[in-house]
């Protein structure tokens, strides 16, 4: 039987403070239990009425539902963009009616859609005969985009707490890599492009990957990136938890 991984029959939640990466609470949980699956197997399935009497006298079961961790009640919670737990409990309204749960976005999370966002643009494009990639001068090379995903995670790290200065700093970064203009804004006769800048984009690929920009600066995603917060401690629990787990357990 698997005990790890998404069709794992064991699951394992905890609570962590973002603040001091302590564990707060923790739950242990088994969608199987072996006195079941034994029964099951005597009776002949389920939905015999002789497994259905055994079933109403069996009153530790180990098999218990991965849905919900009756964990402490704590309304805010770090996750992805895509994460199916915090979609769950809003739903179940495990607190009730009356608390809300909010949902902070993990910034490393945030910071690896601009470079989805970016290699997905590149391969699209290229099937309509637009050439962003390749390793031509300002082309959107493997890394000009590490860089342009480490420039977009420093923005958001670089003002938590400030909003309008998170999305000018991501918007700063994409004017940067696109157009030399420091030395024509102090009067003076800017330098060669290619020489003064690493990590450039032609005119044709920033008009095309302006959008991708536009799109991860705004103003509702970068608002549950203010406090800069990650989950690492959590991948970093888990990692050690499963570590000292087998992979399977013999049944």
């Amino acid at each position: 039987m698997l005990k790890r991984g998404h069709t794992s029959a064991y699951g394992i939640g905890c609570v962590i403070d973002t603040e001091t990466g302590l564990v707060l609470d923790l739950a242990v949980l088994s969608s199987y239990c072996q006195a079941c699956s034994c029964a099951e197997a005597r009776c002949g399935g389920q939905d015999t009425a002789q497994f259905q009497t055994w079933l109403a006298h069996h009153t530790d079961c180990n098999g218990t539902t991965m849905a919900h961790l009756d964990l402490v009640a704590w309304s805010t919670m770090v996750s992805d963009g895509d994460s199916r737990t915090f979609k769950r409990l809003t739903e179940m309204k495990v607190y009730g009616d009356d608390v809300k749960i909010t949902k902070e976005e993990c910034i490393n999370h945030v910071a690896k859609r601009m470079g989805t966002a970016l290699r997905k643009l590149a391969t699209q494009t290229k099937k309509t005969g637009v050439t962003l990639g390749g390793h031509g001068d300002g082309k959107l090379t493997k890394g000009t985009i590490k860089q342009l995903t480490i420039y977009y995670n420093n923005a958001i790290r670089a003002n938590h707490d400030n909003l309008d200065g998170m999305v000018n700093a991501v918007m700063a970064s994409f004017y940067h890599v696109s157009f030399f203009q420091k030395a024509l804004a102090v009067g003076k006769q800017p330098g060669d492009h290619k020489t003064n800048m690493t990590h450039r984009l032609s005119p044709e690929v920033a008009a095309h990957i302006k959008d991708v920009y536009v799109r991860l600066s705004d103003h509702d995603l970068l608002s549950h990136c203010l406090r800069s917060v990650t989950q690492n401690p959590n991948e970093s629990l888990h990692a050690k938890i499963w570590a000292k787990c087998p992979p399977r357990l013999a049944s």
